[in-house]
């Protein structure tokens, strides 16, 4: 509890939303050298994450929280609102890299033979298929009704009552986002590689289900008392009234993990329903699939729930689980030949950079080369 207490004093003065009381009780507690170790590296991920091209000092972010209870100063930083940038840090043996690169607005053009679909696509109840273009308008229409309109790449349900529930499944491919809107008003923002399974119209008097059949979603839940939302997939199940919080539960992955930003959600095990987690927000839980066991531990949410504005973030995670993320997201096939790098520990932040520039920062931090090949890329 005191673990959690910390770190939301830290984010809500990150965030500049503490209060003087939380102020000088958050001064208080970095007294104590965990909490400030704690409080640095809190900072840090903001600055990465929020601020722009300039030197980042630690110690004097600490430093400031003494001054503001002191006096009644202003922000004492002011940041360069003219670069974009690129932060990377290499943690290996005690080495610490940092690159701060220009970026630019192009978009990459590679693509991957993993799936040969670069279109989304929604599956009707009865087997049929619907191919949903970006930049398109375009409308589900089901014996003369419209059940759904598709406006600049977002789907939404309309409200509709029905004793029968009938399903929509959509596929999101390598490359590419979507976005829903369901029947209950719920968003869900799903990352490349994902597959949905959903009603067309939720039932009254029964829980609002759906399938997380592969890939990751982000929802943004409409609070309803009375009927819990269950975001299912084939190992756990997530249950809430009204919160927003994400999901990642790749097949190919070893792990599920469940993030939540607000509100609070049941997290259980399929197979044993008494094997359960409640979080809180800036909790995530993992279940690993090898011994299906479930843990949970604090986090600074924002570091995965980016994704659906665009941001690339890695947290302390191998070279070969970026390179993954990097393939989905860019729908390209990456191939690394070094297994001391596939194994090194990055931490870093992306924008809009291409696929091209990221992998150049990662290659001047870390020494190595690579081979840029139509759809393949080829690190040396």
């Amino acid at each position: 509890m005191a673990e959690r207490n910390l770190l939301l004093l830290i984010e809500n003065y990150l965030n500049n939303s503490i209060s003087k009381e939380e102020s000088k009780t958050l001064e208080d507690l970095l007294k104590d050298e965990a909490n400030a170790k704690t409080f640095k590296q809190m900072s840090l991920e903001n600055y990465i994450l929020k601020n722009k091209d300039s030197k980042f000092d630690a110690q004097a972010s600490l430093d400031k929280i003494q001054l503001n209870n002191s006096t009644s100063a202003k922000k004492v930083f002011k940041f360069s609102q003219v670069y974009k940038y690129a932060a990377i840090f290499v943690i290996a043996i005690g080495l610490v890299f940092m690159f701060k690169m220009l970026t630019d607005n192009n978009e990459t053009t590679l693509k991957s033979d993993k799936i040969v679909n670069t279109d989304v696509e929604i599956i009707f109840e009865d087997g049929t298929r619907k191919t949903l273009f970006q930049k398109k308008s375009d409308s589900i229409i089901n014996n003369n009704n419209v059940l759904a309109i598709l406006n600049n790449g977002k789907l939404s349900y309309s409200k509709e009552n029905s004793e029968i529930i009938q399903y929509n499944t959509v596929n999101v491919p390598y490359g590419r986002q979507f976005q829903l809107v369901l029947s209950d008003g719920t968003s869900v923002y799903l990352n490349a590689g994902t597959r949905l399974r959903y009603p067309v119209s939720f039932i009254n008097g029964k829980p609002r289900e759906v399938f997380l059949e592969d890939g990751e979603a982000y929802f943004d839940v409409v609070k309803d008392t009375e009927h819990q939302f269950v975001v299912n997939t084939k190992d756990i199940g997530v249950a809430v009234y009204g919160t927003k919080f994400n999901v990642s539960a790749y097949n190919e992955d070893a792990e599920i993990q469940t993030t939540l930003q607000e509100g609070s959600v049941k997290v259980f095990d399929k197979d044993n329903k008494s094997n359960d987690l409640m979080l809180v927000p800036n909790e995530q839980s993992t279940y690993s699939k090898g011994n299906q066991s479930l843990s949970k531990k604090n986090v600074y949410s924002d570091l995965y729930t980016g994704w659906i504005m665009g941001k690339k973030q890695f947290r302390n995670i191998p070279f070969k689980n970026i390179t993954k993320r990097l393939e989905r997201h860019y729908n390209v096939v990456i191939t690394t030949n070094n297994e001391k790098l596939s194994n090194q520990l990055f931490t870093a932040s992306f924008d809009e950079e291409t696929l091209e520039e990221i992998i150049t920062y990662f290659s001047k931090s870390s020494g190595f080369e690579f081979e840029i090949n139509d759809k393949q890329i080829l690190i040396k």
